[in-house]
């Protein structure tokens, strides 16, 4: 009696299944490989990829869209601008949240693989967090401050280089432990609120205009550079 052959799957689910294994496939591999060794690594074939997937940098495209901008949720915009509590704990509760979804191994994987190949990822996450994440922090800090919206306003070169500071010393963190897997010498919680309480009183001197005081530092060390 001959066997049964297995039942396809609906299209949904055989697109699914190959992005599902795209991702993991390039959060261990990397970019480098092409679509050839990833259909033999994950046993399907390359003709079936390009039925669902137009070409390598659609299937790319994709999995940013699943696993960066897909794990964003509505509601963390809504809480950092909840102003009924302060911005610190507003931040705190937010980056906990952010954090547990965006920076698991995976997606830091893929980030690093994608930065050393020069791929579009980067840039597009990059401007995601700037627009969504960084400009909302400092609208939110600059009202906590009493200062201009960035509707009125637009935020400050100090101000952003100021933020990613602080966004990109998370992410570092994050790198070290679940990555790199060496020495962290904090908890994360710990690690968090000590970022926090440096943000909130430097940000507050850089909008106050004591970017001024740092530029006049800045051309005491290099007075060539000041006068000319």
């Amino acid at each position: 009696m001959s066997k049964k052959r297995a039942a396809r799957l609906p299209p949904s689910d055989r697109k699914e299944q190959i992005l599902e294994a795209a991702i993991k496939f390039f959060a261990e591999e990397g970019f480098d490989g092409s679509t050839h060794n990833f259909a033999r690594k994950v046993g399907i074939t390359q003709p079936l990829i390009y039925r669902y997937f137009a070409s390598k940098d659609d299937l790319i495209r994709e999995v940013y869209n699943r696993v960066f901008e897909g794990r964003w949720r509505s509601e963390w915009e809504a809480m950092l601008r909840n102003r009924d509590k302060l911005i610190s704990a507003r931040l705190f509760d937010f980056y906990i949240m952010h954090t547990d979804a965006v920076f698991a191994r995976d997606v830091m994987r893929i980030y690093l693989f994608s930065g050393l190949r020069g791929l579009e990822l980067n840039r597009w996450w990059s401007s995601f967090v700037e627009s969504r994440i960084l400009s909302t922090i400092c609208d939110e800090l600059r009202f906590e401050n009493g200062k201009d919206s960035i509707s009125v306003r637009s935020p400050t070169p100090q101000e952003m280089e100021l933020l990613w500071s602080f966004q990109g010393s998370i992410f570092y963190y994050a790198v070290r432990r679940d990555v790199y897997r060496s020495t962290v010498h904090l908890e994360f919680r710990s690690f968090l609120a000590m970022m926090i309480d440096l943000l909130v009183p430097s940000f507050r001197n850089v909008s106050s205009g004591h970017r001024a005081t740092a530029q006049r530092r800045l051309n005491n060390l290099h007075p060539s550079d000041a006068n000319g």
